[in-house]
């Protein structure tokens, strides 16, 4: 099975064979589609994670007051919604 970041890049080059703009961005439909692109490149790319990376997504408020995470791949922000969590201190956090 080919990697994400390989099929991703096979997806901006078609659009630049046919003279068209890449996406700026891409909408994953789900949390769970966010948390299993972020598990497949973890254990199939060569780069090195720590908690909070901002590789691995930073919350991001929309203009209609919802949270996503967002990530960057290849120029392209790669984009789901976040759930949100109440910490010890009564603050929140997204993931």
């Amino acid at each position: 099975m080919s990697d994400f970041l390989d099929d991703l890049s096979k997806c901006l080059l078609a659009f630049r064979k046919h003279n068209l703009s890449p996406p700026a961005s891409i909408l994953l439909s789900s949390h769970d589609e966010g948390m299993l692109l972020l598990g497949e490149l973890i254990q199939k790319s060569a780069w090195s994670f720590q908690v909070g990376d901002e590789r691995l997504g930073e919350p991001v408020l929309m203009m209609d007051g919802t949270y996503w995470m967002e990530m960057k791949l290849l120029g392209v922000k790669i984009r789901w919604p976040a759930n949100k969590y109440e910490n010890s201190d009564g603050t929140y956090s997204w993931s």
